[in-house]
């Protein structure tokens, strides 16, 4: 998908394949996450599994730090409408300053959510994402379908 100046809205940033489940999972660059799973290897078919969207909560801190600690979860994504299936936070009126503190906030989150590299463990059997800052994520999405 592109803008109106025919800009990409996000890139592929990893791709790993798990050989056991014959899954490919992508990474892009809007914080999604998009799962295929190969149904017939003679035509090249192939069945999208799920959408999910890395998402980044400020953890609860106890004390004084010098930078906000983020939690990133995955949300599983409606392919219909592009929401989240939990249900979104309703808006509340707010001043404008409260708005600005909020969309810094919303921003650094997103920051904290962007995943640039994934791969598949079968050892571990789970996937393994890194962000930015060197941190690795294990995540068991097998456990989203009861594989």
């Amino acid at each position: 998908f592109y803008d109106h100046e025919d800009k990409p809205l996000y890139h592929v940033q990893a791709v790993a394949w798990d050989e056991e489940m014959q899954d490919l999972s992508v990474v892009l660059s809007n914080r999604m996450l998009i799962m295929w799973r190969l149904r017939n290897r003679e035509k090249c078919q192939w069945q999208q599994k799920r959408e999910l969207r890395f998402e980044a909560v400020r953890k609860e801190v106890r004390g004084i730090e010098k930078a906000p600690t983020w939690d990133v979860r995955i949300v599983t994504v409606d392919g219909q409408t592009g929401g989240e299936l939990q249900g979104a936070k309703k808006p509340s009126p707010e001043t404008e300053s409260a708005m600005r503190r909020s969309l810094g906030e919303a921003r650094q989150a997103d920051q904290a959510a962007t995943q640039l590299d994934i791969w598949w463990n079968q050892y571990l059997r789970c996937w393994i994402t890194t962000d930015a800052t060197g941190s690795l994520f294990l995540w068991n999405l097998r456990a989203l379908e009861g594989a």
